[in-house]
């Protein structure tokens, strides 16, 4: 829950249009074109930056409140995060939908309203009609870039869980062993399949020195096995 709203509070930041990063970018449309597109970039990486220190946090966190643990429940500290964001799905579907409502709401608003009929029946009505439009679209684009900011940070913790459950996989063989492994085992299990192929070149190497006779299959393809004779 925490990632969460920390996720949407520094998308906030670099989408609302009260804060510096949309303000700079204003300016920055005011002195060409070039100009705006290396401010719009150096903002937009600044904003990613913000964001990977927030959810590397969080993951942080989930594996110190469960240090001491074995191995897959360090995991399933890790994959909680992830379950804790889903706590708020009410709320970031909500946002979700005020982005496109606002934004049809403008348009609607833009093409339908006559100005000189509103005018005349009532001076300054359509500019402030056009203002309060051009206001809601936007907020309804910050809304839809944070739900957007949650998506991004669920799909990051799921993925690191299924590269954990990987990993776990890989050391013990079987998802039914699982509970036996080790702590020892989680940091040298992604280099199993290196090692597997390693002893099985070299066990093809030593047949064909006891087997003079013995031919390498053509492939010599490191997985390929020698034929086992009676």
């Amino acid at each position: 829950m925490f990632l969460a709203v920390a996720l949407n509070k520094v998308t906030s930041y670099y989408t609302h249009t009260g804060y510096a990063p949309v303000k700079s970018l204003a300016k920055a449309c005011t002195t060409g074109h070039a100009t705006n597109i290396i401010q719009g970039f150096a903002v937009g990486y600044e904003s990613t930056v913000a964001n990977i220190v927030v959810i590397a946090t969080a993951i942080f966190l989930s594996v110190i409140v469960y240090s001491g643990m074995p191995p897959m429940f360090i995991a399933y500290g890790v994959a909680m995060a992830g379950i804790g964001m889903l706590t708020l799905t009410g709320n970031t579907i909500s946002m979700d939908v005020f982005g496109p409502v606002a934004d049809n709401a403008n348009g609607i608003g833009e093409m339908g309203y006559d100005k000189e009929e509103m005018e005349r029946e009532q001076p300054g009505s359509y500019k402030r009609a056009r203002q309060i439009l051009s206001d809601l679209d936007a907020v309804g684009n910050t809304t839809k870039a944070e739900t957007k900011g949650i998506a991004i940070g669920s799909a990051v913790i799921a993925g690191v869980s299924l590269f954990s459950s990987f990993i776990a996989v890989i050391a013990v063989g079987s998802e039914d062993k699982l509970a036996a492994m080790t702590r020892e085992q989680s940091p040298t299990a992604a280099r199993a399949p290196h090692r597997r192929r390693s002893s099985r070149s070299s066990s093809a190497s030593s047949w064909a020195a006891r087997c003079p006779s013995y031919s390498a299959p053509a492939s010599s393809a490191p997985w390929a096995v020698p034929p086992t004779t009676s």
